[in-house]
């Protein structure tokens, strides 16, 4: 029986019912079946909704809070807090920033640049 639900919701291409189907409370056959239907029609527009913000592809805001300083060396002088707190952007001082690829500089430029923008 079951074999035969899964293969008719596919047919009909309903594919969240027999993820939810067992989930509804009902009294009588309507109440059931509006609430399938319901939790289908639902998790179409979560699907949608993840769908489209995914095509949109915003920029995604990275910051160093979660970044992994452990692969990066600094000059004797300067340390990560010193990054961390922008003075030299007042002291109109440059940062140059050089790795491998994939080690986080396209991240550590980002959000200096954003940052940055509010010194100017």
């Amino acid at each position: 029986m079951k074999a035969v639900l899964e293969q008719s919701c596919k047919t009909l291409h309903l594919a969240h019912v027999m993820e939810t189907y067992d989930t509804v409370a009902f009294e009588n056959r309507e109440q059931f079946l509006l609430g399938v239907l319901q939790m289908e029609i639902q998790q179409r527009e979560e699907n949608r909704l993840k769908r489209l913000l995914k095509k949109a592809a915003f920029p995604q805001w990275k910051t160093l809070e979660d970044y992994d300083f452990g692969a990066v060396s600094f000059p004797e002088h300067y340390t990560e807090a010193m990054l961390r707190d922008l003075r030299f952007l007042e002291r109109k001082e440059n940062v140059l920033m050089i790795g491998r690829v994939g080690t986080g500089n396209y991240r550590k430029n980002s959000v200096m640049e954003r940052f940055s923008k509010e010194f100017v």
